[in-house]
């Protein structure tokens, strides 16, 4: 008699689920990348979320009030001169005047005036930056570089916006090329902050960065620089020669 051989029963869904676990393959029919079955685009999102980053320098308060005084003192004294040379001024005629000398003394103060007031303006702002409530700093990460300077605003630029340049990696006849340039590459970069502007914008971040704390340039450019290295991770290495 011919034995009938019994059907080959198929492991369940729960089964196949198990299994896949435990060799770490996932689900039968899963994909082991996002990017497609090659896996390329795994990696790359893998590797740039793995930049993890956070450049903090504070805003020297202390340096922002000296600032401040030094503007206040010389506005006062120049305001006080105005003041003193027309307090006694008389611009109803007389027998001995016909309000040409008072005229001509209120012009010859005027820009007296104005440079006080200018000086006294930019005093008070250094010195309210010294006093606000809201934190002042520098920050950069991974995605944008952001300054809080308080009464002198706040802006952020994108890293894919920043042109980011030591001396070295400018023409010999560019802009931006100076003494600094003829030093050993590695030296530049240890010591300086490397020019740092936006696409759209002239303003010199690095000279702004330097302008609102109180650490040395060298300083600066060792705690900027995984940012800096970050935002030139596409660059040649640097020459250590």
């Amino acid at each position: 008699m011919v034995g009938i051989p019994e059907p080959i029963s198929q492991p369940s869904q729960a089964e196949q689920e198990r299994v896949g676990q435990k060799s770490g393959l996932g689900s039968p029919g899963e994909t082991l990348a996002t990017g497609g079955p090659d896996g390329l685009g795994a990696a790359s999102e893998v590797g740039e979320s793995s930049v993890d980053f956070q450049v903090t320098i504070p805003v020297s308060r202390s340096r922002a009030a000296e600032r401040g005084l030094l503007r206040l003192a010389p506005a006062g004294l120049m305001l006080l001169v105005a003041v003193l040379a027309t307090r006694g001024l008389r611009f109803s005629p007389t027998a001995v005047s016909n309000r040409l000398t008072e005229v001509s003394i209120v012009v010859a103060i005027m820009p007296l005036v104005v440079g006080g007031l200018i000086l006294a303006f930019g005093g008070i702002r250094w010195l309210a930056l010294a006093l606000w409530p809201a934190r002042v700093c520098i920050e950069a990460d991974a995605s944008r570089l952001t300054l809080r300077l308080g009464p002198f605003g706040s802006r952020a630029f994108e890293v894919g916006r920043l042109d980011v340049r030591y001396p070295f990696e400018f023409d010999d006849d560019g802009e931006g090329m100076s003494f600094e340039a003829f030093m050993p590459e590695s030296e530049q970069v240890a010591k300086f902050l490397p020019r740092v502007v936006a696409t759209d914008s002239r303003e010199r971040i690095e000279r702004t960065i330097m302008a609102y704390t109180r650490a040395d340039e060298q300083s600066l450019a060792e705690r900027f620089r995984p940012f800096t290295d970050y935002v030139r991770r596409d660059r040649p290495p640097i020459d250590d020669t």
